[in-house]
This record gives C-alpha cells, sequence and structure tokens, in this order.
C-alpha cells in the first residue's frame, strides 16, 4: 500500500526506466497491486518506444512473475522489441519469451524474430 501511494501520484513523471523498475520491485516482494499494476502498464504503453531492450524485457518479466496477463501491454511490449530487434541480447530474449511463455501468451511475430 506504501508503494502505490507513492508510486500512483507521480507515473506520469516516470521515465521508461522508471516504470520497468517499479514493476520489477513490485514483482520482487510478490504484491499484486492491481490498481497500481494497470497504472504502470498504462503508463509503460504511453511511452513504450522510449523503452529500451532491457526495460521492454524487465517489464514482461514483472508481469509474468505475477501472473498479470496484460494483453495490451504485452502487445505493446511484442510491437516495441520487434522495432527494436537488432539491439535484442540474448538474455532479453530469453526473458521476454519465458514472459510470454509462463503467461502462456503465443506471440508468433516476436518469436519468429
Amino acid at each position: 500500500e506504501a508503494i502505490s501511494s507513492a508510486a500512483l501520484p507521480n507515473l506520469t513523471a516516470f521515465e521508461a526506466r522508471d516504470l520497468s523498475n517499479t514493476a520489477w520491485s513490485i514483482s520482487l516482494l510478490g504484491v499484486r497491486d492491481w490498481p497500481l499494476l494497470d497504472a504502470i502498464a498504462a503508463a509503460a504503453i504511453s511511452r513504450i518506444l522510449d523503452f529500451d531492450m532491457q526495460a521492454l524485457s524487465i517489464t514482461a518479466w514483472s508481469f509474468a512473475a505475477l501472473g498479470l496477463q496484460h494483453i495490451p501491454l504485452l502487445d505493446s511490449i511484442s510491437s516495441a522489441a520487434l522495432r527494436k530487434s537488432p539491439q535484442f541480447s540474448p538474455q532479453h530474449l530469453a526473458i521476454t519469451a519465458w514472459s510470454f511463455a509462463s503467461l502462456k501468451v503465443w506471440d508468433e511475430p516476436l518469436l519468429a524474430a
């Protein structure tokens, strides 16, 4: 609850890395704060092209670790990752692929890349 009350009013000022790190922190704590995660997802979608490959993979992993299948966010991550695929390291690819697979989301274009 403390994380949510501190983060929610400030999400519009968060950079891409701030959003991915917040999602990551919440997932490590095992906190299923759906309103905060939905707000992070909405903010991430609106600035998904600002995410680098690490932020994309961390965000996907964070939602997968909590079992939250947020399809609009995953679609945005997939689209951004495909645009940036030359920058995809094996580590980022593995994390992103695991995230989609663990959520049982089959994204053919992303897997083909």
